[in-house]
C-alpha cells in the first residue's frame, strides 16, 4: 500500500511540473491554457517546414504523416542551397547535414514505429535547433522543452502553443517555452 501511495505521489508531482508556468531568463513558459490558439506561421524554409510537419504529425500520434513529412524533409536537406550562406552558416549546416538527413530517413523508414520515430525526432531536433540558430534566421521559432522524455528533450515550433510530439495525446501539453530564436 505504501508503494502505491508513493508511486501516485511521484506521478502527481511529475504531471503537475509539466503544467506549470514559470519565468526563466525573462521568457514566460507557457501551456496551452496560457496561450490562445494561433495559426502557425507560413514557414519560409523547406527544411524548417518539413521539420514542423514531422513535429505536428508526432503530436497527433500520426506515424504515417510523420514518415511522409520526414521523407520530404530528407529531400529538402539534400537539395538545400548553400550558395547564399556565409562561411560560418555553411560550416554550421555541413556539421548537421548528414546527421539530420540520417534522422529524417529513419523517421521516414519507420512508418509503424512511432516510438522509434520519436527517438530520432529528439536527435533531429538538436540538429534543426543548430540550423535555426545559425543558418536559417528567416523567422521566429520557439524552443519548447519537455523534461520528462528520456532525460529531457525539446522541439521547435513557430508558436508558443504546447503540442508535445514526444507524448502526443498522452501528455499533449507537457512542456514549456525555453527560448525564442529570432
Amino acid at each position: 500500500m505504501k508503494k502505491v501511495i508513493f508511486t501516485l505521489a511521484i506521478a502527481a508531482i511529475v504531471l503537475s511540473a509539466c503544467n506549470q508556468t514559470e519565468k526563466k531568463d525573462g521568457v514566460a513558459n507557457a501551456t496551452t491554457e496560457d496561450v490562445k490558439t494561433s495559426k502557425e506561421e507560413v514557414i519560409k524554409s523547406p527544411v524548417m517546414a518539413g521539420y514542423i510537419s514531422i513535429k505536428d504529425a508526432l503530436a497527433k500520434d500520426d506515424s504515417k504523416a510523420a514518415a511522409n513529412a520526414a521523407l520530404t524533409l530528407a529531400k529538402s536537406i539534400k537539395g538545400f542551397d548553400e550558395s547564399s550562406l556565409t562561411t560560418e552558416q555553411k560550416t554550421a549546416f555541413l556539421n548537421i547535414k548528414l546527421d539530420a538527413l540520417e534522422h529524417a530517413e529513419h523517421i521516414g523508414d519507420n512508418t509503424d514505429k512511432i516510438e522509434h520515430q520519436r527517438d530520432h525526432f529528439k536527435m533531429l531536433s538538436e540538429d534543426i535547433y543548430i540550423m535555426a540558430k545559425n543558418v536559417d534566421a528567416s523567422q521566429t521559432f520557439y524552443k519548447i522543452t519537455c523534461p520528462m522524455y528520456k532525460n529531457g528533450a525539446f522541439w521547435l515550433s513557430t508558436t508558443q502553443d504546447i503540442k508535445n510530439p514526444f507524448y502526443g495525446n498522452k501528455m499533449s501539453t507537457c512542456g514549456s517555452v525555453e527560448e525564442t530564436i529570432n
